[in-house]
């Protein structure tokens, strides 16, 4: 389940994007940098997870990554600047990308290599 909060996050962020940029009255372009934003930290923070969760454990790295997550959801909805959006935007990324890393590294923790390959597609499917 954990790996369907990143691709959902980033998807159903589309068909806002012109809403949020009326209301916030400010351009495309700015409005696609947060995408950018959030793009670039779902590529690095997943690196950072795995190592951080393989030092001291996955269920706390599991716990941060839906605090921030959920943390920054919250933001999300109540926000109504571009900074707390851009800002907000890294968060959800941060807290939902580890999810997909965290996902396969609990797969390989609890499965048999020859088991493996139908666990990361169920886990990858949330």
């Amino acid at each position: 389940m954990a790996g369907f909060f990143s691709p959902l996050s980033a998807n159903i962020y589309f068909p806002a994007i012109n809403y949020l940029a009326r209301d916030l009255s400010i351009s495309l372009e700015l409005i696609n940098l947060t995408i950018t934003a959030y793009l670039i930290c779902q590529g690095i923070v997943p690196s950072l997870i795995g190592d951080t969760a393989d030092m001291i454990g996955r269920r706390p790295v599991y716990i941060a990554a839906f605090v921030v997550y959920l943390a920054a959801n919250i933001g999300l909805a109540l926000q109504d600047s571009y900074a707390a959006l851009l800002v907000l935007r890294i968060l959800q990324s941060s807290g939902s990308s580890g999810t997909i890393a965290l996902a396969i590294s609990v797969v390989a923790d609890l499965a048999p290599p020859h088991e493996r390959g139908r666990y990361v597609g169920a886990a990858l499917c949330g």
